[in-house]
């Protein structure tokens, strides 16, 4: 028996949900005014999932196609696009290997978001009377866009006081 599209929904946002890797991280005193922020995700490469009843198989593949991270607060409303994760990049490396960067202009909480939007293919694979078991597809599936959970990210400003003598 199918599960109600509710639960389905869930338990597909759960499987292809993506966490924002970031730099200065939240952990420490998060990000600080005028200097890039960098953005990263752990890519999970091709998903498979396949679902089995006595008498067929439906099995997809899915890959990401776009990610979008929107920062929305004091520095305004920002988004940058990649099609693909990005890794951490090395504290020395100046942001190189990031998907995406961002300087905020602005102290302040914001909110960062990540999207991801997952295309792939379908098969079905039946068990037929006088036939066997017969595939059918691949067949297209439509965009699958999900968003994460949204991560609230400070921005402090450092300035310096007193000068050379």
């Amino acid at each position: 028996m199918p599960q109600p599209p509710g639960e389905t929904d869930v338990e597909t946002q759960e499987i292809l949900a993506l966490e924002v890797g970031i730099n200065p991280p939240v952990d420490g005193f998060g990000g600080l005014t005028q200097l890039d922020t960098w953005f990263w995700c752990d890519d999970p490469g091709i998903v498979d999932v396949e679902a089995r009843t006595s008498g067929s198989v439906a099995a997809a593949q899915v890959g990401i196609t776009e990610l979008v991270w929107t920062v929305t607060g004091p520095s305004g409303d920002t988004t940058r696009t990649s099609t693909t994760c990005g890794t951490e990049p090395d504290p020395d490396g100046n942001g190189e290997g990031a998907a995406a960067t961002w300087a905020p202009t602005q102290t302040g909480d914001h909110t960062i978001t990540l999207g991801a939007t997952w295309e792939g293919t379908w098969t079905a694979t039946l068990d037929l009377d006088g036939y066997g078991w017969v595939t059918a597809g691949p067949f297209d599936l439509a965009p699958i866009s999900i968003t994460g959970e949204p991560l609230t990210y400070p921005v402090v400003q450092i300035q310096t006081v007193g000068g050379r003598p």
